[in-house]
Parts: C-alpha cells; sequence; structure tokens
C-alpha cells in the first residue's frame, strides 16, 4: 500500500525509511545534519551506529506535521515512470511517492503531447535530457515517479493549468525529494545565488514548500541542499536563513514580508508574481491573466483577509498601490540592495 506522506500511527523504522533520501550520497549528506539538530541531544557523542529509534525521533523534529501548510493528501494526479520515460494518470488510485523538478524553462522544453509520443528530434531536445537525467537521478533515489511542470501538466488545456498551479505547492511539499535543476551553474565553482533559478517567481514557492532542496549543475552534478547552503541563499532572496533550514515554519513569518519575497522576482506574466504565493499564503484565488499585477495582488490580499482575519494589520491597511510600494521597500531592505528610483514612484 502507498503512501502520500508519513503518518503520526506508523512506526519509527518506516518513518525513517519515509523521510530520508535513498541515494546513499544524499542520505550521508542528510545523516550529517541530523544529530546537530535533535532536540534532546546526548550527552556523549554517538557512535556511526546511533538507533533508528534516535535518528527516527530526529527526522521526525526536522518534518514534523505542523510544517504542512495544505491539505496532505494534494498530490499531482499525473506522472512519470522512471523506467519507461512514459505518462501515467492516477485518476482514481493511490499516488506513489515520487520525486519532483524544480528548473527554469528553456527554449527546448517538452510539452505533455509531445513527450507522449516522442520522435527522434523530441529526444535531442534539452528539455527532454533534462527529463530523462531526472528520471535517472530519481531511480538512484529509488523512486519510480518524478513530476515536471512541462510536460505532467497540459499546457494547452486552461483547466488543468489552473487546477495545477493552486495546489502546485502542495505538489513540492508532498514529494519524497526535490531536484533544483541550475542549467547557468557550471560546475562546484559557481556562485551558487547566481543562478537565474533564484531569480523566477515560481521557483519562490519551490524552494520553500519541499522538506530540503537538492541542488544540481547543468551536468547534473550535486552541490549541496537548501539547509546547508541558507546562509547564502537567503542573502541573494532576502529570506531569512532560519526559514531556509527549516528552524522556523513560514507562516510564522508574518504575511507582510511573505509577501515580498516576491515581489522583485521576474515572470513571463506579471500576475505570477502574485499567484506563486498562493501557498505560502495559504489561499487559494482562481487565475485570472487579464487582469494586472495590482489587481492579482489584491485579490490575493482580500483571500488573506478573509481567511485570516485577526492578521489583517500587518498589511499596513493603505491602498493596493502602498501594499505593492512597502513590499518592494522590504524587499530590497532584506536584500541589503539600495532602491532604486523608478521603483519608488
Amino acid at each position: 500500500m502507498t503512501r502520500t506522506a508519513f503518518s503520526s500511527s506508523d512506526n519509527e523504522d518506516s518513518f525513517l525509511d519515509y523521510a530520508l533520501p535513498q541515494c546513499p550520497r544524499h542520505q550521508a549528506d542528510c545523516l550529517n545534519d541530523l544529530i546537530p539538530l535533535a532536540p534532546s541531544f546526548p550527552t556523549t557523542q554517538p557512535s556511526k551506529m546511533a538507533t533508528k529509534s534516535y535518528l527516527a525521533r530526529v527526522v521526525h523534529n526536522l518534518f514534523r506535521p505542523g510544517s504542512y501548510l495544505q491539505d496532505i493528501e494534494v498530490c499531482p494526479r499525473r506522472l512519470i515512470n522512471t523506467h519507461s520515460l512514459k505518462l501515467v494518470d492516477f485518476r482514481e488510485r493511490e499516488i506513489p511517492h515520487y520525486a519532483i523538478i524544480s528548473h527554469r524553462w528553456g527554449n527546448e522544453e517538452v510539452g505533455l503531447q509531445e513527450f507522449r509520443r516522442p520522435t527522434r528530434q523530441t529526444k535531442r531536445k534539452l528539455g527532454y535530457r533534462k527529463i530523462f537525467n531526472a528520471c535517472e537521478q530519481a531511480r538512484l533515489d529509488n523512486l519510480d515517479y518524478l513530476w515536471i511542470d512541462t510536460c505532467c501538466i497540459n499546457q494547452e488545456d486552461q483547466g488543468d493549468v489552473h487546477r495545477n498551479i493552486k495546489s502546485m505547492f502542495a505538489y513540492y511539499q508532498n514529494s519524497r525529494v526535490c531536484y533544483a535543476y541550475l542549467f547557468d551553474i557550471l560546475g562546484p565553482g559557481n556562485d551558487l545565488g547566481s543562478s537565474q533559478w533564484f531569480d523566477r517567481a515560481w521557483t519562490l514557492q519551490e524552494l520553500l514548500a519541499p522538506p530540503d532542496v537538492f541542488f544540481f549543475t547543468c551536468s547534473w552534478l550535486y552541490i549541496g541542499r537548501r539547509s546547508q547552503r541558507s546562509r547564502e541563499i537567503g542573502n541573494v532572496t532576502g529570506i531569512p536563513h532560519t526559514v531556509l533550514r527549516g528552524d522556523v515554519r513560514v507562516q510564522e513569518i508574518d504575511v507582510a514580508e511573505r509577501m515580498s519575497w516576491s515581489i522583485l522576482r521576474e515572470s513571463t506574466r506579471p500576475q505570477d508574481r502574485a499567484y506563486c504565493l498562493l501557498g505560502i499564503l495559504g489561499v487559494s484565488i482562481e487565475p485570472d491573466y487579464t487582469e494586472n499585477v495590482l489587481e492579482a495582488f489584491n485579490r490575493l490580499q482580500d483571500a488573506f483577509v478573509k481567511k485570516y482575519p485577526d492578521e489583517v494589520g500587518e498589511l499596513g491597511g493603505g491602498t493596493i498601490k502602498d501594499l505593492f510600494n512597502m513590499l518592494v521597500n522590504q524587499s530590497y531592505h532584506a536584500r541589503g540592495i539600495k532602491m532604486k528610483e523608478a521603483d519608488m514612484k
């Protein structure tokens, strides 16, 4: 029987098996960081043969149920089989464990219809190679399924796009492991924060939703995790390193600060700077690409106030333009950047 997330009724062995990645390289990386994060560390240094019971308690502290913002049952219904590279629909079946990929879209992405019937030309595309390599990595992590937005969403079906947008935070939150593919990072010597991945709107939730994020270079060389590199990522994004490490939950940060995390990010459609915050704020609105970005933020604010009326004071109480300018200013301040005159108007 498969499950979408660990239940508190599961035993310690199954919880440890669920929480740790299966690839030995990643598992060793995680275990090195587990002991210092334990809430009650023994007075003597434990041996490398630490008990599963103790490690399970440590992992439970890292991936506690309280960190979930959305319904734990919200998972993608269309996945790629990592062995056959075929799409599988899970309409009436339980969702198996899956890996998920976060990436910057390029010029040679492969959509759903093309992926279902790939030609030789399709398989030469960079987008197809990205999926192929991600599936290979997922198999190393002992995972049979993978989700990626390029071909697991029917981009030609507006209803399918909107349904997935509203649930995407939960997709990343409920994944077994998240791979961030940085196409513009050539090797471990490159500055991680220089990647365009950190500038995009949709990658914000992909950075924050998973329990952790594993970064890979353009050649799929593993270069560390979000929790390991939280300070340098925080300097680039303006997000507190305590949030990136998992010490502070996203919902413990005031709403205005959370909204400011997306305000300077880039998106093909400006409204996505608001829509990418849906899961981060714990609200849901229907995407409407006929509205402008201020209208999108206004609806986002209204949805938040309606759901969390006690926190309305955090939004300042002015007009939506006042709020927008406040968020821009706050984002510049958090990143230690002097505010541009163009953004002050």
